[in-house]
């Protein structure tokens, strides 16, 4: 509010020292006057143009002249405010709208991270973060996919591994079992038993063995049929399907119709002798047939029958069957085992027959020396004693013929009853082992000046004359090998029997020898040998151990059993 007012004398007013330079100028101005008191005035002047002397001059409380613009800054700031708040708002609104969906999605990702890939990423928006949300949850599905594959595959591998152990612990099983034997019988039924367990749905098998005397596939072993009637069959390489597998060495897994047809060819007497085996099964509906491979030959077939339809077989359990049929070496092992021990049977028997002959023969020998040679020596010794008594008067020339004759007579006789004695000693036959060892050691040997020392014990009945032949001529050339080489002191020759085993021991201290260092012609170098003593405790069924040393003497120590030979 203001007051216009005519005032010729402005020196009254308050206000003119704040307008005396506007009005010494004659141009505007505004001032604000303080009155003291927290009270202010706004002075305002302007000059008239067309009055030199005149001049306006305007004033208002302070508070009253900003009142307006006041009140539009409050307004401003008010408005300011809420167009502050609402923009906040806004932005914050905006904010979250957008930061929400961004928390959800990295929940989303770390959750996925953590491994947690059964929850989806649901979120349907149409802008970035939808597509992002899109993209995450297609990365969420590829990765559960993976994962199932992924599974799926190690559930695969597992089932592989556990086939594949399984193959291997049979093999292994297989090979101990085959490794474990020699016996071709408890073999082939080692191979059926594993054939069984394999293959449940097989009723009946077999195994054929390739004759080396015929070169024909021979059954050798079942189970389920009657071998007796197998044993008549007789299959050539190529005839049937047990000579057609041997032949190409490839598995053959055959139906009711092409096992019919590829049996074919077999001849009627191996046909009849195979229904006859299987008559109460009847026809078999399907056959597997796996060779028997050793060192890439064939050395037989196994075959397995099913006489109710189609054998049901995994791939792992027909790979097993093979792998058994690839392990044939054990077979030929026990087949060369087989005729070693047929022929070693065979080279003992000819052994003992010819020990046998020799013995006879010295028995011949002797008793013909007894009987002819011994009794003409003590006839002629008896002539010559006749003939010196007879003739007192003979001179003395003829008399030193005569005695040097008698001489020699009587020494062909000694000589004579040493061959009788060394060819069969009567002792043996009369007193038995002991009392012929203890006179065949002190006549040998102490003739040598070795001092003999004789043990027997447990022999107060006699032992099986068989038995007490072959120890004696055992014995009989340890002693010679003493008396010809050991170059010993003295020797010491045991003898025990305790519950049905007789111990021999017989030992020297001479100068020994290196017992591995000594060749099959050393040990055969005089007499027997060790290696026929060997050859003759091993018919006894004995054993016969030998410690030597150069320097540290001979020790030779016998174990047989006297029950098994004729005790």
């Amino acid at each position: 509010m203001g007051s216009v007012r005519a005032n010729g004398a402005p020196s009254r007013d308050h206000h003119i020292p704040l307008l005396a330079q506007f009005i010494a100028e004659r141009r505007p101005g505004v001032n604000v006057h303080d009155l003291g008191g927290g009270a202010s005035h706004v002075v305002a002047y302007a000059p008239l143009m067309n009055l030199a002397e005149w001049g306006v001059a305007v004033e208002q409380p302070e508070y009253a002249v900003l009142a307006l613009p006041r009140d539009l800054q409050t307004r401003m700031v008010i408005f300011g405010g809420i167009a502050l708040l609402a923009a906040v708002l806004v932005a914050w609104i905006d904010v979250r709208r957008v930061v929400k969906p961004l928390r959800t999605l990295t929940a989303a990702a770390a959750r996925i991270g953590a491994g947690d890939l059964a929850s989806p990423v649901a979120m349907q928006r149409g802008d970035e973060v939808g597509t992002l949300a899109r993209t995450l949850e297609g990365m969420r599905q590829g990765l559960c996919d993976l994962i199932e594959k992924r599974k799926r595959h190690e559930a695969e591998l597992e089932k592989r591994v556990e086939q594949r152990t399984e193959e291997v612990t049979a093999l292994l099983a297989t090979s101990e079992a085959f490794a474990s034997t020699l016996d071709l019988s408890a073999l082939l039924e080692m191979i059926l038993s594993e054939s069984r367990r394999v293959c449940p749905g097989a009723d009946a098998g077999m195994v054929a063995i390739l004759e080396k005397h015929s070169g024909s596939l021979a059954p050798v072993a079942s189970f389920n049929c009657n071998l007796e009637a197998l044993q008549q069959v007789r299959l050539r390489p190529g005839e049937g399907v047990v000579g057609k597998v041997f032949q190409s060495g490839r598995t053959s897994l055959l139906t009711d119709d092409e096992l019919e047809r590829e049996d074919g060819d077999i001849g009627q007497d191996n046909l009849g002798h195979f229904k006859a085996s299987c008559l109460h099964f009847g026809r078999a509906r399907s056959a597997l047939s796996v060779p028997l491979v050793a060192k890439q030959n064939s050395v037989g077939v196994l075959i397995v029958y099913d006489f109710d339809g189609p054998l049901s077989l995994s791939e792992h359990e027909l790979k097993v069957l093979q792998a058994i049929g690839s392990h044939a070496v054990a077979v030929e092992n026990a087949q060369l085992y087989e005729e070693v021990q047929q022929k070693e049977a065979l080279r003992g028997q000819l052994l003992a027959k010819v020990i046998t002959a020799q013995e006879e023969e010295r028995h011949r020998i002797a008793r013909e020396l007894h009987d002819e040679s011994a009794q003409a020596l003590t006839a002629l010794m008896m002539a010559l004693d006749a003939v010196e008594k007879g003739m007192p008067a003979i001179p003395h020339e003829q008399r030193e013929k005569l005695h040097h004759a008698r001489s020699l007579t009587e020494g062909a006789l000694g000589d004579v009853r040493r061959m009788i004695w060394d060819l069969r000693p009567i002792v043996l036959d009369d007193l038995g082992l002991g009392s012929a060892v203890r006179w065949y050691a002190q006549q040998r040997l102490e003739a040598e000046d070795i001092r003999v020392h004789v043990s027997v014990s447990g022999l107060r009945e006699r032992l099986p004359a068989r038995l007490e032949t072959e120890l004696y001529r055992i014995l009989q050339e340890a002693i010679t090998n003493i008396a010809k080489h050991a170059q010993a002191r003295n020797a010491w020759v045991r003898l025990c029997r305790t519950n049905g085993r007789l111990s021999v021991s017989v030992e020297d201290d001479g100068r020994g020898f290196q017992v591995d260092a000594l060749g099959p012609a050393d040990q055969g170098g005089c007499g027997l040998g060790l290696l026929g003593m060997r050859e003759r405790i091993e018919l006894l069924g004995g054993s016969l151990a030998v410690h030597s040393l150069p320097g540290r003497g001979t020790h030779l120590t016998i174990e047989v059993l006297v029950e098994g030979n004729g005790g």
